[in-house]
C-alpha cells in the first residue's frame, strides 16, 4: 500500500493509492480514503511517479474505496486524462455525482474488463 502522508482537515483517513498493478499496457490504480483539495496533490504525485517510470500508458483508476470526495476528484482525473489514456472502471455513486458537473467527460465503463477492452489491452 502506498500511503500518502497528507491528512484531510479533520484527521480523517489518508487519501492513498491502495494498490497498483499492470494489466497489459494499462496500470490499474485503486484509490482509498478521503480525496479533497488538500489530499489531491500527493495522490497525483504518486500516480505521476508511476506514469513517469512506465512512460505513456493507459490508466484505470478504481475509487470504490474512496470514502469521500469533493471537486478535487474531478481536478485529479482531468489532470490524469492529459497524461494517459484514462478510464474509470465501474464508477461508484460517489464519483458519478461530481462527474455530472465535470466540464469534460471522463471515460468510464461498467467493469475493469470492459475498461481494458476500451484501451486495447
Amino acid at each position: 500500500m502506498l500511503g500518502v502522508d497528507c491528512l484531510s482537515p479533520m484527521s480523517s483517513p489518508l487519501a492513498q493509492v491502495l494498490s497498483r498493478r499492470r494489466r497489459g499496457r494499462a496500470w490499474v490504480v485503486r484509490l482509498g480514503g478521503n480525496l479533497n483539495e488538500r489530499t489531491r496533490p500527493p495522490v497525483k504525485e504518486a500516480i505521476d511517479d508511476l506514469l513517469n517510470k512506465a512512460g505513456q500508458q493507459a490508466l484505470m483508476v478504481g475509487a470504490t474505496a474512496v470514502q469521500s470526495a469533493d471537486s478535487a476528484v474531478i481536478d485529479l482525473l482531468l489532470a490524469l486524462q492529459k497524461e494517459a489514456t484514462l478510464v474509470i472502471p465501474a464508477p461508484s455513486r460517489l464519483l458519478q455525482n461530481p462527474f455530472s458537473t465535470a466540464p469534460v467527460a471522463v471515460p468510464s465503463s461498467p467493469s475493469l474488463g470492459e475498461a481494458l477492452d476500451l484501451v486495447g489491452t
